[in-house]
């Protein structure tokens, strides 16, 4: 299967995730609902270690550290992403997600020597200025890549962090990946990412915070957190296929049509503001994606 199409269904499980995410946050927590959904997502993939053959970790160490520097910068984009769903709009904050795809262009670059070409570079803007404008609320807000809101949006200034740790991370991932096989490193992520949660929890005593939100779980709640889980898992099986033979940028910017899925969603759930930008957004987000599909010769010019 195409990288692309691997990373439009990563695309789809991320967008299922932050909406659900959305829903749950209030009444679970920021940390809470990190670990339930990490923690539903290892015991979803770890009996895949008990079939022969599936899952073999590798013992060297240039994988090791590359591994272990993605699970540290995952876990703080992870806490930092659910404060920003938190706090801000999903339709206004999320699109700022799309300057991963660019920072990666530098950190693809210099972590492991891809070069993004100009006809890719142009498709990665276009797909940024159409993330930009499903934000928008004004033509002068879509000018100003969302103005003053942007410098004093909590949420804006989270995403856009995370963005920057997510374009370290993802060439990390790649080489982790490339050292071992999609299904192994994504096991050995969501297993040790769970674990490194649970570790943060008891060193924070939050414990007994999340045993008291647990206490009145039901079977459709604790279907909703294994839904959650599998999400999570399938989204990183589908970047980490599609990242064995796709460039970490062109990836990521596919990726990031996410932004749309979740913009859309956050229109019909959660009522959130419409503009006539998100028109323009949408347009501009599918052709900055043809375009880096046909850059990447899955469709030919002639």
């Amino acid at each position: 299967m195409s990288w692309v199409f691997l990373a439009l269904a990563s695309a789809t499980c991320k967008a299922g995730h932050q909406v659900l995410q959305k829903r749950l946050i209030e009444r679970v927590g920021v940390l809470e609902l990190s670990l339930i959904g990490q923690l539903a997502a290892a015991l979803l993939i770890f009996p895949l270690a008990l079939a022969p053959g599936v899952v073999t970790i590798p013992g060297n160490a240039a994988f090791h550290t590359a591994a272990w520097i993605s699970i540290v910068l995952n876990v703080v984009a992870i806490l930092l992403l659910l404060e920003a769903i938190r706090v801000g709009e999903l339709s206004y904050a999320l699109p700022y997600l799309a300057l991963t795809p660019l920072f990666c262009v530098v950190t693809g670059w210099v972590l492991r020597g891809e070069q993004v070409t100009l006809f890719g570079a142009v498709g990665i803007s276009v797909l940024l200025t159409g993330a930009f404008a499903l934000g928008a609320n004004s033509l002068r807000d879509f000018l100003r890549l969302g103005g003053h809101r942007v410098f004093h949006d909590k949420g804006v200034r989270l995403i856009i962090l995370v963005a920057a740790i997510y374009a370290v991370s993802s060439v990390y991932d790649k080489s982790a990946t490339l050292l071992s096989s999609p299904i192994s490193y994504v096991w050995y992520l969501l297993v040790w990412r769970a674990g490194l949660l649970v570790c943060l929890f008891v060193a924070l005593r939050r414990p007994l915070d999340i045993a008291i939100r647990m206490k009145g779980l039901t079977a459709n709640r604790g279907i909703t957190y294994l839904v959650l889980g599998a999400l999570f898992m399938c989204e990183a099986l589908f970047q980490m296929f599609a990242l064995q033979t796709g460039m970490v940028a062109y990836v990521l910017a596919i990726k990031r049509v996410s932004i749309l899925l979740t913009s859309v969603a956050g229109l019909i759930f959660f009522r959130e503001n419409f503009s006539p930008f998100r028109i323009v957004g949408v347009l501009a987000m599918v052709s900055g994606a043809a375009l880096i599909y046909i850059e990447a010769g899955e469709i030919p010019l002639s």
